[in-house]
Parts: structure tokens; C-alpha cells; sequence
């Protein structure tokens, strides 16, 4: 029996809507666009987020999305920088490459001269009318400068930077070009300076940058403000010599972000050492600064993405969109509608409640299906930043990660519970002595958690996190745990081994949640090339009910795979219909797994991997970020808002759960039939008929099988089901 016979058994006696379609779940409450890159081009305003471009020709009153071939161009969209050269508009999308357009809504590609695969940086250098890009060539792994004369039409290699390392920039200002890369100790500093893309000298600067982050320049009168991730420091191009800037803020810098414009006035958003959020400007060149009055309703006056013109200025607000001015800040006005480009932490459905957290403003709600949202975060300790993220259920309670400080990889710090379904939230006592904790998951009702007062320790709670237990010395040595799941009986455990040289995924299971000891988990994984450790990579790892697990495993080269558990081993599932297996989210819910990569849609596999069939009418270029599931609707965060899809099911659907219509299962010598059967037939995944019998006394036996995982359809007077069955 070949695969799609197999996947037409598998539909019988469920009945799946093709026609449904996504809406947009979002209202007006959650509409706040994250812009990647802000440009005022030919006297419209443009935004590149993650969701692709928007324009506005009315200085953001209304926005459009204006992503016409721009997908089609390239098979990933993050517009993360824009520049404006003449009569083009030139966009970077990180993964791909170069983007152009000369009517503000068509986009094509360079006509030659770059390499046909290449890394870019996200920010252009432009001077005058020549546009230098820094790229790394993926053949070679090596950066080189590229130039081009016409707008971006034809490109020209220019010097070669063999000393620079991934993490490497480009900043304009003061004619020149700034090139800034991350060095081997991991802080960042000038590599060069550059006018054309072909010479390159040797950073000006006497004495050197006093400090080890940079993450804006711009040029201020006769200075070069300098923006570091902790710092704002200024350097006198005549005289030369630094000023910290830094001393405005009397407790220090936690964070600051900035830009500029050509009228030499300056902006800064700080977080402060007392986590205060604020936004400044200076007309001096940062002697003194002016606090702004950023009309925020719901995220931080904290700007990422800042361009300014005279004294106009767009500038995207964590949490709260695009905003402009046209007086220097003395009056600005929140401007998304049309914008939508909402990016979420997290997302979970608890009882009837949608919540869904924002970086830094805590958690946000609905109890009315998507229609309205509001923020939700009574009970959250005291705090200016609400960075909430980790949401689990334990079947109970709703628990969830808390920070102080946001951070992309942030040291454990707090643990929160609801026992309301998130309308109010209290915080949990660390075990012991630690004064921080961090979730990494949840098996049944067992939570596990870990935390880093000393030395790292390792816990499980199977009373809500009342108490806990330390399973510290069953962790396996050089082994970093990064993310617990279970399926109820097993507990699986990923994350890394830190053995010099390794630093590649490893499984471990453990059936007593830790207490004694964990097993190498790695049957059936081909070791050679995994991937060697990221910490902007996800492990995604699923385990919905016994015996079902799934793991997406990354290899070197973006030979990604798709795993699935059958009794003692791993195997490799076939994925056909889902090319892309650099996987943004992945989850299982009601006997159906749930996949997305990355800009490339949802899809959805009743076949446990072995197929996939697209969830259609996303628009292009989105992906799910986020699995939720209320009912039959699969809901997903993505980078423009939370989108739903309504799966469409008969009554049979509801009958077809494996605990139903077999039991035991997983069972071993004999499982019982649920519905008086007429013939019952045993297949392998892969699609081949091993039994059929006509079942007496709604029996099954199972002898004559291995262990492993079996596809059992049932055959009744009016309906067929086809069911997972798992022998032990």
C-alpha cells in the first residue's frame, strides 16, 4: 500500500475542512507593529518588519502593506534594513540578500554581481550615492565589501575583511562608514572605516573605544555618538577624545538605543540602572538631555527603531508601534492603524482565556475569543519591565517565567502562578536557599525547574510548587538541560552536552521524573554532524500522550530532521509535502501534529510525520511562531498578530481517540475495541498490511507483531476509523 493510500485510510472517519481559512484574531487592543527598519523615501514613510513592508503617504496616519513580489523574490522575509539612494528603495532581508524597489510597492532583485549565496549584514552603508554592503559568502565563509553605484541595480566586489567574525555591522556617519564586529573575547569594536567599499583604514580613533558594545553611531555636529548596549559615549572628530554620556542618568545605563538626524539633533531611549524606562532628545550633542512624552497605552517609551529627519521622526515603541513627530518630540502621536505586525514571547490557552505575553509589558488576554484584549498582570511582582514568557499547565494551575531584566537568553529569576486561569498571579517560593528560579517544563502534574544561586540546580515539584525536590546529582555530567516535557509516564529531557568539542543535542528519559537517574535517549539518532550548539536555536520537542513523542534535530549544513519515538528507538518520519525543515514552532494536539517554518505557513500531518498537508490562507511570508489549541481551533502568534484557523470535525472525530476505540494502548498481548467492529486491519507506518481479522469479542490480539507503533483501521456497519496503536 503506497503512502497516499495510507493517508486516505487515515482521513476516513475524520472529517478535515480543506476550505477553512485563517483570520486574523488581533483587534485594534494588539495591532502594534515591531518595525525591523524605519526610511522616509521620495516623501513617504516605509517600515520593514518581519511581516514584510508597509507604507504610508500620510506621515502614518494609515498604513499598507506594500509586499508585492517581495516573497516571491525570496523564500525567508525579515526586512530588518532600508535605505534610500535616489529614486530606489533599497531593503536587507537578513537570510537572502538584496531587495529593490522604484515605485514603493514592487520589489526585484540586483541584476549581478553579488554572490549567489550570501549572508547579510542587516544595515547599508551609504555615502552619498554609493551603497556599500558587508556579506558573507556561504561557499567560502568568508566577508567582503560590496559596492554599488546605480542604486543597487549592479554590484562590485570591494575589499576583503578576512579578520571579521559573523557578528559584523555597518553604520553611516560623518561620510564615511563604520564597520563593527563582535571579536573573539565576545565584545564588539571597530574593525575599519570606509568611503567607497574598496579601502579600507584603520578605526580613527585615539584613544580607543572605551567600551564593549556598539549599537548605533550617528553623527552629531563636529561628534560621533555612540551608542553601546550600557553606555552613550560621544567622540570629538577635531580634537579628539571621548565624553561619557552615560552620567545624565544618575543610576546608570542598564540599556540604550538612539539615532539621529541631519539637523544635528539626537534621540536616546534608556533603561535605566533603576529599570526606568525613558525617551530623551539633545539638540547639544547629548550635554543635556530633554525627556519626552511618549503617548504609550500599552508597551514602554523605549525605541528600537528610530529615523529622523529635521525635525520629523518615526520611531517603533516596544509594545506600542510606530509613532511620529513632526516638532522634534514636543508632540507625538501614535500611528499603526493598517500597520499589524504584533511579535509575541509566548502564548497559551488556559480554561476559556487566550494570553498572549509582550516583551516588556507583561501579559495581555481575551476572554471573548480574540475580540478584545487587555493587560492581565495582577498579582506580577512590582516592577517598571513585565517580561513574562515559559507558559505551562500542570492541569491545575498555570505557571509561567517572570524577568526583571529582558534579555534574549536571560538568567533564571522568577516563577508565577494563576489558579484563575491568568486573571491574577502570585509569585512562588524558590526551594531552599536559591533566590531564582526558572520553569523548564512539565510532565503530568511534576514541574521542573532549575536555578543558578551558586551553582546550578535542578528541581521537580508535584504539588504546584508548594515544595521541592532536588534532583540536582541524577543530571547527567557536562549536560545542560534546556527543556523537560513528558507524556505523563516518561519524562524526556533536552538540551546540550558541554563537553569540549560536543556542545551538540542530547535526550535523556528518565519513568521516576529524575529521582533515581535519566538514560541516554539517542537510539536510532544519527550522531555524525549534528549541529553544534546556538542559543538562538529552539529544541522542539513534543510528547502529547504515552508512547508519542516527536523531535525536530538540527544537522550541519540545514539538514534538519524530523524525528518521531517508536517503543526503544528514533526514526526518521518522511515529511513529504513540507520542504523546509527549519522549523519555527511545532506542536501535537488531538492526534495531529502541527508543524512551521520559518515564513513558509502551517501544516498539519495526521500521517505522525510520514505527510503533511499546508493550512492555507495565511498571507505569505508568515509562520507560526506559537502553537495554541482551544477546541478545534489551532491558534498562532505570528510576526503580523494572532492569526485562527478552525478545524472542522463530525462527532466520529471525537470518537477516534485512541483511549476509545483501543485500550490499553500502548498494550502488549490483547487491546479491546470500543465499537462493535466487522473487521479490524493492523498496518505498518510505512503502509503495509500485517493483520486482518474479524475481531470476536472486541478483541484485537497483537500476536505476531514487534514492538513498535501500528496504524489500526476499524471497519463498523456504517463508519471506518483509522487509529494509532502502540505495542510494548
Amino acid at each position: 500500500m503506497n503512502r497516499l493510500l495510507l493517508l486516505g485510510l487515515l482521513l476516513i472517519g475524520m472529517t478535515w475542512s480543506a476550505s477553512a481559512q485563517w483570520t486574523q484574531m488581533t483587534s485594534d487592543d494588539l495591532e502594534l507593529p515591531f518595525a525591523e527598519a524605519i526610511v522616509k523615501h521620495q516623501g513617504n514613510w516605509y517600515i520593514g518588519t518581519a511581516g514584510g513592508v508597509f507604507k504610508s503617504t500620510d506621515n502614518g496616519l494609515n498604513w499598507t502593506l506594500v509586499n508585492n513580489n517581495l516573497f516571491s523574490v525570496y523564500n525567508r522575509l525579515r526586512i530588518e534594513g532600508m535605505a534610500s539612494v535616489g529614486t530606489t528603495l533599497i531593503g536587507t532581508n537578513r537570510w537572502e540578500g538584496i531587495v529593490l524597489t522604484t515605485d514603493g510597492s514592487s520589489w526585484s532583485l540586483p541584476t549581478s554581481g553579488l554572490p549567489n549565496n550570501y549572508y547579510m549584514t542587516e544595515l547599508l552603508g551609504v555615502v552619498g550615492t554609493r551603497i556599500i554592503a558587508l556579506i558573507e559568502d556561504d561557499t567560502t565563509g568568508d566577508f567582503a565589501l560590496y559596492y554599488s553605484t546605480n542604486e543597487g541595480s549592479t554590484w562590485t566586489k570591494g575589499a576583503d575583511l578576512p579578520t571579521a567574525n559573523r557578528d559584523v555591522y555597518l553604520f553611516s556617519a560623518n561620510s564615511k562608514v563604520y564597520i563593527v564586529h563582535e571579536n573573539n573575547s565576545g565584545n564588539d569594536e571597530f574593525l575599519g572605516v570606509t568611503d567607497d567599499g574598496v579601502t579600507v583604514d584603520l578605526p580613527p580613533f585615539t584613544p580607543a573605544y572605551p567600551e564593549n558594545s556598539i549599537e548605533q553611531i550617528v553623527k552629531s555636529g563636529d561628534h560621533l555618538v555612540v551608542y553601546g548596549e550600557s553606555s552613550i559615549f560621544r567622540y570629538d572628530l577635531i580634537n579628539d577624545g571621548w565624553t561619557d554620556l552615560s552620567t545624565s542618568w544618575a543610576s546608570g545605563i542598564a540599556f540604550a538605543a538612539g539615532g539621529g538626524n541631519n539637523a544635528d539633533r539626537i534621540y536616546a531611549s534608556v533603561l535605566d540602572g533603576n529599570l526606568d524606562v525613558g525617551a530623551y532628545t539633545s539638540s547639544d550633542h547629548g550635554d543635556n538631555w530633554t525627556a519626552l512624552t511618549v503617548p504609550v497605552t500599552t508597551g514602554k517609551e523605549f525605541a528600537m527603531g528610530l529615523y529622523a529627519t529635521a525635525n520629523e521622526f518615526m520611531a517603533s515603541f516596544i509594545d506600542d508601534g510606530i509613532h511620529y513627530s513632526a516638532d522634534a518630540g514636543t508632540n507625538i502621536f501614535q500611528r499603526n492603524n493598517g500597520a499589524l505586525a504584533t511579535d509575541f514571547d509566548d502564548m497559551i490557552v488556559s480554561g476559556d482565556n487566550i494570553l498572549a505575553s509582550l516583551f516588556i509589558s507583561g501579559i495581555f488576554a481575551s476572554d471573548n475569543n480574540g475580540d478584545t484584549w487587555s493587560q492581565w498582570n495582577t498579582g506580577l511582582p512590582a516592577s517598571t519591565l513585565q517580561h513574562v514568557t515559559g507558559f505551562l499547565h500542570d492541569g491545575t494551575s498555570l505557571f509561567a517565567n517572570f524577568y526583571v531584566f529582558p534579555d534574549d537568553n536571560p538568567e533564571p529569576d522568577r516563577v508565577v502562578k494563576s489558579d484563575n486561569n491568568g486573571a491574577s498571579w502570585s509569585e512562588i517560593t524558590a526551594p531552599g536557599t536559591q533566590d531564582n528560579l526558572k520553569l523548564l517544563g512539565v510532565n503530568g502534574s511534576v514541574l521542573y525547574a532549575y536555578s543558578t544561586t551558586g551553582s546550578d540546580k535542578y528541581y521537580t515539584s508535584n504539588n504546584g510548587g508548594t515544595s521541592w525536590i532536588e534532583i540536582t546529582s541524577n543530571i547527567p555530567a557536562n549536560f545542560m538541560p534546556l527543556k523537560v516535557c513528558g507524556d505523563g509516564t516518561n519524562a524526556y529531557m533536552a538540551g546540550y552536552e558541554t563537553t569540549s568539542g560536543a556542545n551538540a543535542i542530547r535526550l535523556y528519559i528518565s519513568d521516576d521524573n529524575g529521582a533515581t537517574a535519566w538514560t541516554l535517549h539517542m537510539n536510532g539518532i544519527n550522531l555524525a554532524n549534528l549541529d553544534s550548539r546556538d542559543e538562538d536555536d529552539d529544541i522542539y520537542l513534543v510528547t502529547p500522550t504515552p508512547g508519542v513523542a516527536f523531535l525536530h534535530i538540527r544537522y550541519q549544513g540545514w539538514n534538519n530532521k524530523l524525528l518521531r519515538w517508536n517503543v526503544n528507538t528514533w526514526e526518521e518520519a518522511t515529511t513529504s509535502g513540507i520542504s523546509n525543515l527549519d522549523f519555527e514552532a511545532l506542536a501535537y494536539n488531538n492526534g495531529v501534529l502541527y508543524a512551521s517554518s520559518w515564513s513558509s505557513g502551517v501544516y498539519q500531518s495526521v500521517t505522525a510525520g510520514e505527510s503533511f498537508t499546508e493550512l492555507t490562507g495565511l498571507p505569505a511570508g508568515l509562520s507560526a511562531e506559537i502553537f495554541a489549541f482551544n477546541g478545534d481551533q489551532v491558534i498562532v502568534s505570528t510576526h503580523r498578530g494572532i492569526w485562527t484557523h478552525t478545524i472542522a470535525t463530525n462527532t466520529d472525530r471525537i470518537r477516534a481517540d485512541n483511549k476509545q476505540l483501543l485500550y490499553p494502548n500502548p498494550g502488549n498481548t490483547i487491546v479491546y475495541l470500543g465499537v462493535d467492529a466487522d473487521l479490524v486491519e493492523v498496518y505498518s507506518l510505512s503502509g503495509q498490511l500485517l493483520k486482518s481479522v474479524v475481531p470476536a469479542n472486541n478483541q484485537l490480539k497483537l500476536d505476531g507483531l514487534k514492538n513498535g507503533i501500528y496504524l489500526v483501521t476499524i471497519k463498523t456497519e456504517s463508519d471506518t476509523y483509522t487509529v494509532k496503536l502502540i505495542k510494548r
